[in-house]
């Protein structure tokens, strides 16, 4: 009979211990088993994007340039991402490249001697265990500050109280704290390329020594544990040992239900993922301008600030280069607008409001009598 050696880890890491947490079954398929890994379109769209990034800011590095970044050279190295991952969708290519203009835009200048690191490999020993971590990118602040920013292309944004609880920040944090100890403020920054939104946190002493008391327990537990069951979730369609699990193929089968028991917990949660959405949107506002007659002309994106905006009315008539141009006053005294001289098509003689001649013989005539203006009535009555 052959006895079966207890799993030791070889090295711990973020990545290991979030699958740990999500699913053990997909723990032991990918880290014990050794099953060979399926990544799905998510998870290699995302890979893509982070080396496009990487190597685009490594560039600058290297050249030790200061400027904008090149959207011609970020389009080149994405193809050659794209390919190497051999990807297909012309809806997600198209979607990688407006991540990437947007990004490019929202970075706007970039100074070589800003960006301390890239990719940055960091091994930290918490108890028995070794962590190893990779960070996208570390920025200098000023002499006492530094930020650590993590790309992600998620589809939702994290909660609040996910960014700061968040583990893969807190082991950051203490990597950052060992590399660069002149650093005393430490920024975390979660960038959120599909939305142009970046997450900022911090951490304090008591959290990050929480943090690696959790890290030496969860590792542990990884070793010791002796059942690895399947916690289906909403990340099951994305998981890279989808197809090896049997939980996940009787849900698509239909065999399993799940129940909310906490029902106010579900609401608050999605309304704390609007929320950034709805002040995103108040920044930019989308509204239909429309010219004389009702006729749509197109939307226009507006991001003016409030007090630049002009008068509601103004917002309202839609922007200038849409209106009708107002016709110049009548020159000619109110005694001459019978004569054949009067040229105006509104006359401030008939109306304050510049109204358009009258089409209707009854009307013409009520303007007549109300305020005399026989040239602007007659020609609204033979018209």
């Amino acid at each position: 009979m052959t006895t079966v050696a207890p799993f030791k880890n070889q090295h711990l890491s973020y990545s290991r211990l979030s699958r740990f947490e999500t699913c053990p079954l997909s723990y032991r398929l990918h880290y014990i088993e050794k099953q060979q890994a399926e990544p799905g379109l998510p998870l290699r769209f995302g890979k893509t994007i982070h080396a496009v990034l990487e190597r685009l800011i490594k560039e600058v590095v290297d050249d030790e340039r200061t400027g904008p970044l090149s959207e011609e050279r970020a389009i080149e190295l994405y193809r050659e991402a794209w390919g190497a991952e051999r990807l297909t969708g012309m809806d997600v290519f198209a979607e990688g490249l407006a991540i990437l203009r947007r990004f490019i835009a929202e970075q706007g200048v970039v100074d070589h001697r800003d960006v301390l690191a890239i990719e940055k490999e960091f091994r930290l020993p918490v108890g028995p265990f070794e962590v190893l971590g990779f960070i996208d990118r570390v920025d200098w602040i000023d002499d006492e500050a530094v930020e650590v920013i993590d790309y992600k292309t998620n589809h939702q944004l994290f909660t609040r109280d996910e960014v700061d609880t968040s583990l893969q920040m807190s082991l950051y944090e203490v990597a950052v704290r060992r590399l660069w100890p002149w650093a005393k403020k430490v920024k975390l920054t979660f960038w959120m390329l599909r939305h142009g939104v970046r997450q900022v946190t911090t951490r304090t002493e008591e959290q990050l020594a929480d943090a690696l008391a959790y890290v030496e327990t969860l590792g542990r537990q990884t070793e010791t544990a002796t059942a690895y069951p399947a916690r289906l979730n909403t990340n099951c369609s994305y998981c890279d040992h989808r197809k090896q699990c049997p939980a996940y193929a009787d849900a698509l089968k239909g065999k399993r239900e799940f129940i909310v028991e906490d029902l106010v917990a579900v609401v608050a949660v999605a309304a704390e993922r609007v929320e950034p959405a709805r002040g995103l949107r108040r920044r930019v506002r989308l509204r239909p301008w429309r010219l004389d007659g009702g006729r749509l002309c197109g939307r226009r994106l507006r991001s003016r600030p409030r007090h630049l905006a002009g008068s509601a009315a103004r917002r309202r008539r839609g922007p200038p280069h849409l209106l009708r141009r107002p016709p110049p006053p009548c020159s000619h005294p109110p005694s001459s607008l019978h004569s054949g001289q009067h040229r105006s098509r509104w006359c401030p003689a008939s109306t304050a409001r510049h109204r358009p001649p009258c089409r209707s013989p009854v009307r013409a005539a009520r303007r007549r009598s109300r305020n005399g203006c026989s040239a602007h009535t007659r020609r609204a009555t033979y018209r």
